[in-house]
């Protein structure tokens, strides 16, 4: 068995692309990830990114409003902070797409990992 520290992500990817080919679910999963490359550049992940940047500011502005036309009936902290949670959220992830990627490649590298591990345990059984 070769070293761990020693593969590449070449063999990793050759060896995720042949188990993809028998497996559909596996197939979706590889070929979602290869878009992961180019996200930043992509025109919809800009248009993804305005439109969270506006749905906040929509927010913020609706907040103002109630407060100031409503004062008897504000939005409550556990509503202001499960959206300002969200957006937090949202912006993080596509501010960060290679977090995704990252993660893809893992799990991946995870998986060869244990096939090879599997595959010492089939061979010392059989000696």
């Amino acid at each position: 068995m070769e070293d761990p520290d020693d593969v590449g992500v070449d063999q990793i990817a050759r060896w995720l692309g042949e188990r993809a080919k028998k497996n559909a679910r596996l197939s979706a999963i590889v070929e979602n990830a290869s878009l992961f490359d180019d996200l930043r550049t992509h025109p919809g992940w800009k248009k993804l990114f305005e439109l969270v940047e506006r749905e906040e500011k929509k927010f913020l502005d609706d907040i103002t409003r109630r407060l100031w036309e409503h004062p008897a009936n504000p939005p409550t902290v556990e509503e202001i902070e499960f959206h300002k949670g969200f957006q937090q959220g949202a912006l993080w992830v596509l501010k960060h797409p290679e977090w995704a990627l990252s993660s893809l490649r893992k799990a991946a590298r995870a998986a060869w990992l244990l096939e090879q591990n599997q595959a010492i345990d089939a061979e010392e059984a059989l000696e």
